[in-house]
Protein backbone atom coordinates (compact mmCIF):
# COMPACT_ATOMS: atom_id res chain seq x y z
CA UNK A 1 0.00 0.00 0.00
CA UNK A 2 1.02 3.54 -0.29
CA UNK A 3 0.22 7.33 0.79
CA UNK A 4 0.23 9.77 -2.36
CA UNK A 5 0.59 13.81 -1.94
CA UNK A 6 -0.03 15.87 -4.53
CA UNK A 7 -1.30 13.27 -6.72
CA UNK A 8 -0.64 15.15 -10.29
CA UNK A 9 -2.31 13.43 -13.46
CA UNK A 10 -0.59 15.69 -15.63
CA UNK A 11 3.11 16.01 -14.08
CA UNK A 12 4.66 12.65 -12.16
CA UNK A 13 7.48 14.47 -10.92
CA UNK A 14 5.06 17.08 -8.44
CA UNK A 15 3.72 14.07 -6.78
CA UNK A 16 5.40 12.56 -3.35
CA UNK A 17 4.42 9.06 -2.62
CA UNK A 18 5.44 7.43 0.75
CA UNK A 19 5.10 3.31 0.33
CA UNK A 20 3.97 1.79 3.70
CA UNK A 21 5.64 -0.93 5.01
CA UNK A 22 3.10 -3.24 6.50
CA UNK A 23 1.66 -5.87 3.53
CA UNK A 24 -1.96 -4.89 3.00
CA UNK A 25 -4.60 -6.66 0.88
CA UNK A 26 -4.97 -5.02 -2.50
CA UNK A 27 -2.87 -3.12 -4.75
CA UNK A 28 -2.23 0.28 -5.77
CA UNK A 29 -4.47 1.94 -7.72
CA UNK A 30 -1.67 2.94 -10.40
CA UNK A 31 1.93 2.16 -10.92
CA UNK A 32 4.76 4.51 -9.10
CA UNK A 33 7.41 3.88 -11.53
CA UNK A 34 7.93 7.32 -12.50
CA UNK A 35 8.14 8.28 -8.55
CA UNK A 36 10.37 5.35 -8.22
CA UNK A 37 12.57 7.31 -10.83
CA UNK A 38 12.40 11.06 -8.92
CA UNK A 39 13.72 9.61 -5.72
CA UNK A 40 16.70 7.43 -7.90
CA UNK A 41 17.68 10.52 -8.84
CA UNK A 42 16.55 10.62 -12.60
CA UNK A 43 16.13 14.37 -13.98
CA UNK A 44 12.58 15.76 -13.76
CA UNK A 45 13.03 16.19 -17.78
CA UNK A 46 13.69 12.69 -18.42
CA UNK A 47 11.07 11.62 -16.14
CA UNK A 48 8.39 14.01 -17.85
CA UNK A 49 9.84 13.03 -21.25
CA UNK A 50 9.13 9.67 -20.32
CA UNK A 51 5.62 10.18 -18.75
CA UNK A 52 4.42 11.78 -22.04
CA UNK A 53 5.57 8.81 -24.33
CA UNK A 54 3.91 6.97 -21.62
CA UNK A 55 1.03 8.83 -22.67
CA UNK A 56 1.22 8.44 -26.25
CA UNK A 57 1.65 4.89 -26.43
CA UNK A 58 -1.66 4.42 -24.48
CA UNK A 59 -3.26 7.11 -26.42
CA UNK A 60 -2.50 4.74 -29.73
CA UNK A 61 -3.21 1.57 -28.28
CA UNK A 62 -6.80 3.23 -27.50
CA UNK A 63 -7.11 4.62 -30.76
CA UNK A 64 -6.54 1.56 -32.48
CA UNK A 65 -8.91 -0.06 -30.14
CA UNK A 66 -11.64 2.08 -31.16
CA UNK A 67 -10.45 1.78 -34.79
CA UNK A 68 -10.70 -2.23 -34.81
CA UNK A 69 -14.31 -1.70 -32.49
CA UNK A 70 -15.79 0.11 -35.49
CA UNK A 71 -14.35 -2.44 -37.93
CA UNK A 72 -16.52 -5.36 -36.13
CA UNK A 73 -19.59 -2.70 -36.12
CA UNK A 74 -19.51 -2.40 -39.86
CA UNK A 75 -19.14 -6.19 -39.97
CA UNK A 76 -22.16 -6.73 -38.26
CA UNK A 77 -25.03 -6.84 -40.22
CA UNK A 78 -26.95 -6.27 -36.94
CA UNK A 79 -25.52 -3.28 -35.91
CA UNK A 80 -27.86 0.18 -36.39
CA UNK A 81 -26.64 3.16 -38.66
CA UNK A 82 -27.04 5.06 -35.69
CA UNK A 83 -24.17 2.48 -33.41
CA UNK A 84 -21.51 2.94 -36.27
CA UNK A 85 -22.30 6.90 -36.35
CA UNK A 86 -21.45 7.36 -32.90
CA UNK A 87 -18.57 5.56 -32.91
CA UNK A 88 -17.18 7.12 -35.91
CA UNK A 89 -17.81 10.30 -34.63
CA UNK A 90 -15.65 9.37 -31.06
CA UNK A 91 -13.00 8.80 -32.99
CA UNK A 92 -13.21 11.61 -35.28
CA UNK A 93 -13.75 14.07 -32.31
CA UNK A 94 -10.78 12.42 -30.59
CA UNK A 95 -8.48 12.41 -33.45
CA UNK A 96 -9.12 16.03 -33.84
CA UNK A 97 -9.05 16.80 -30.23
CA UNK A 98 -4.90 15.70 -30.41
CA UNK A 99 -4.36 16.47 -33.73
CA UNK A 100 -3.47 12.45 -34.87
CA UNK A 101 -3.82 11.18 -38.09
CA UNK A 102 -7.04 7.92 -38.06
CA UNK A 103 -5.08 5.37 -39.99
CA UNK A 104 -6.09 2.00 -40.62
CA UNK A 105 -3.27 -0.02 -38.52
Amino acid sequence: ACVVENENAEDPTMENVTFLYTLADGICPKSYGFFAAKISGLRKEVIRAAFAASRRLDEGKTRKERVAKLRRLALNEECSIAQLREDSLIILCWALASGNEITSS
